[in-house]
Protein backbone atom coordinates (compact mmCIF):
# COMPACT_ATOMS: atom_id res chain seq x y z
CA UNK A 1 0.00 0.00 0.00
CA UNK A 2 1.51 3.41 -0.53
CA UNK A 3 -0.21 6.96 0.91
CA UNK A 4 0.52 9.69 -0.96
CA UNK A 5 0.16 13.21 -0.37
CA UNK A 6 0.24 16.10 -3.56
CA UNK A 7 -0.01 19.70 -3.08
CA UNK A 8 -0.17 22.63 -5.32
CA UNK A 9 2.39 25.30 -4.44
CA UNK A 10 1.67 27.63 -7.90
CA UNK A 11 -0.78 30.25 -8.27
CA UNK A 12 -2.81 28.29 -11.42
CA UNK A 13 -4.86 24.93 -11.62
CA UNK A 14 -2.88 22.19 -11.38
CA UNK A 15 -4.49 19.84 -13.85
CA UNK A 16 -5.01 15.94 -14.59
CA UNK A 17 -2.61 15.32 -11.79
CA UNK A 18 -1.68 11.63 -12.47
CA UNK A 19 0.34 9.11 -9.73
CA UNK A 20 1.75 5.97 -10.95
CA UNK A 21 3.76 3.02 -8.93
CA UNK A 22 6.68 1.95 -11.01
CA UNK A 23 9.43 -0.66 -11.00
CA UNK A 24 12.73 1.20 -10.46
CA UNK A 25 14.94 -1.70 -12.32
CA UNK A 26 12.70 -1.36 -15.85
CA UNK A 27 10.21 1.83 -15.01
CA UNK A 28 6.93 -1.48 -15.84
CA UNK A 29 3.96 -0.14 -13.73
CA UNK A 30 3.15 -2.35 -10.92
CA UNK A 31 -0.24 -3.88 -11.80
CA UNK A 32 -3.07 -4.25 -10.20
CA UNK A 33 -3.11 -1.28 -8.60
CA UNK A 34 -6.33 0.03 -7.56
CA UNK A 35 -6.10 4.08 -6.65
CA UNK A 36 -8.65 5.57 -4.41
CA UNK A 37 -8.70 8.77 -6.62
CA UNK A 38 -5.66 9.28 -9.66
CA UNK A 39 -5.79 11.98 -12.24
CA UNK A 40 -7.17 14.82 -9.98
CA UNK A 41 -7.13 18.59 -10.72
CA UNK A 42 -5.91 20.91 -7.73
CA UNK A 43 -6.46 24.57 -7.13
CA UNK A 44 -3.14 26.67 -5.88
CA UNK A 45 -2.68 25.83 -2.11
CA UNK A 46 -5.01 22.44 -2.51
CA UNK A 47 -3.76 19.43 -0.87
CA UNK A 48 -4.57 15.68 -1.66
CA UNK A 49 -3.95 12.08 0.15
CA UNK A 50 -4.30 9.44 -1.79
CA UNK A 51 -3.70 6.15 -1.42
CA UNK A 52 -3.17 2.96 -3.46
CA UNK A 53 -3.21 -0.92 -3.12
CA UNK A 54 -1.43 -3.54 -4.32
CA UNK A 55 0.42 -6.76 -3.67
CA UNK A 56 3.46 -5.27 -2.05
CA UNK A 57 4.70 -9.34 -1.63
CA UNK A 58 4.98 -9.88 -4.84
CA UNK A 59 7.27 -6.70 -5.40
CA UNK A 60 10.58 -5.37 -3.36
CA UNK A 61 9.44 -1.83 -1.80
CA UNK A 62 12.88 -0.78 -2.30
CA UNK A 63 12.74 -1.43 -6.25
CA UNK A 64 9.34 0.98 -6.75
CA UNK A 65 9.18 4.71 -7.31
CA UNK A 66 6.52 6.69 -7.06
CA UNK A 67 5.64 9.71 -10.32
CA UNK A 68 3.86 12.50 -10.58
CA UNK A 69 3.07 14.14 -13.42
CA UNK A 70 -0.06 16.17 -14.99
CA UNK A 71 -0.96 18.30 -17.84
CA UNK A 72 0.80 21.37 -16.58
CA UNK A 73 3.29 19.65 -14.08
CA UNK A 74 6.31 18.65 -14.13
CA UNK A 75 7.24 14.96 -13.86
CA UNK A 76 8.58 14.04 -10.33
CA UNK A 77 9.86 10.35 -8.90
CA UNK A 78 10.83 9.57 -5.91
CA UNK A 79 11.57 6.12 -4.55
CA UNK A 80 8.90 4.40 -2.24
CA UNK A 81 11.34 2.50 0.11
CA UNK A 82 10.47 0.60 2.73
Amino acid sequence: MVHASVENPGSSLAFMVHLRVAKASNADDVVPIFWDDNYVSLLPGEKRQLTARFESDKDNNSDLILTVDGWNVAEISRPLGD
